[in-house]
């Protein structure tokens, strides 16, 4: 029987271990977000026979009980095998069916083959994540990237006196807030409100924690003013996780490409590959995250449990 127990900081380096190895590179796969985000996923975790589960309290439904696929060996079929079996008899106990979110194309095909006809997968395209070559984002080189790069150009021979960025420090935090709390002015909509006030939640555990979760950032200063900052944390050796980005959009609208490039060419050195997470289906955030043309994306499922008499 799995014992699921609350996620803390105490148990990052354990934690850590399992995302990095299995955690295909997706934010969903983090130690971070599994914190920060606790308002919106309430994760809890269980380690049993060398396999990590990970269960989403906050995102359970009447008659399902919600996980992420368990992180261990995937080259042991029948000890896979045997970690999905536990979250189905977890589920079971409760008289409810097993639904796994944030599920890749990999683990996926797992259950597919490990349960046939067990499972109902769909595919969310508002779920996939978007992976960058660090070194695209850092040059902006060729026609794809002329717009960026120009304006980026442009910005910094204009404002090379005004303007620096610095490593996020504690004696940015209020700064950072400050730029949060504009773009949450401009940005509050009925239709997105809840995931604003998630995120703003988000940002202020971060803060709070910044060094202990391991996360790296800057901030954009113009005229000794805070005017942007960014985020995010290591997911593996090869992948950085853009968490948070954010600018006074009502001063700088344009500055998220100059946001970005910094970010790239320091905080993002010894990674080759950043991820800039979900579009959530967003129009506007999809067509700026396509424009940047994607090494690659994860392409992500929900997988459900059929009933018994399906």
């Amino acid at each position: 029987m799995l014992d699921f127990q609350e996620i803390t900081l105490r148990q990052k380096p354990l934690l850590d271990a399992y995302f990095a190895a299995y955690g295909e590179g997706s934010c969903q796969h983090s130690f971070a977000t599994s914190y920060c985000f606790r308002g919106k996923y309430g994760d809890l975790f269980a380690q049993e026979d060398g396999y990590l589960f990970i269960r989403r309290a906050g995102r359970e439904l009447p008659e399902s009980r919600c996980y992420l696929f368990p992180m261990g060996d995937t080259g042991d079929r029948s000890a896979l095998r045997s970690a999905v079996e536990k979250i189905l008899d977890d589920a079971a106990r409760f008289g409810k069916t097993a639904r796994f979110e944030s599920v890749t194309e990999q683990a996926a095909l797992f259950l597919s083959e490990l349960f046939p006809g067990r499972f109902e997968l769909q595919d969310e395209r508002d779920l996939y994540e978007y992976l960058y070559r660090t070194g695209d984002i850092e040059a902006l080189k060729g026609r794809n990237f002329y717009s960026k790069r120009r304006y980026v150009n442009a910005f910094w021979r204009d404002y090379s006196e005004r303007a620096r960025t610095e490593l996020i420090r504690p004696a940015h935090y209020e700064g950072i807030r400050a730029v949060h709390e504009k773009w949450l002015k401009i940005s509050r909509s009925e239709e997105y409100a809840v995931q604003l006030r998630i995120e703003h939640a988000t940002v202020e555990k971060a803060l709070a924690e910044f060094d202990a979760l391991n996360l790296t950032g800057l901030v954009i200063f113009i005229d000794e003013q805070i005017e942007g900052y960014i985020y995010g944390t290591p997911l593996n050796g090869d992948v950085m996780d853009a968490m948070v980005g954010k600018v006074n959009r009502s001063e700088w609208k344009n500055l998220y490409p100059v946001l970005y490039q910094s970010f790239a060419k320091e905080c993002c050195r010894n990674c080759s590959l950043i991820n800039w997470e979900e579009d959530l289906g967003a129009e506007g955030l999809r067509k700026m995250k396509l424009s940047y043309r994607p090494a690659k994306m994860i392409r992500k499922f929900i997988v459900t449990e059929r009933h018994p008499h399906e």
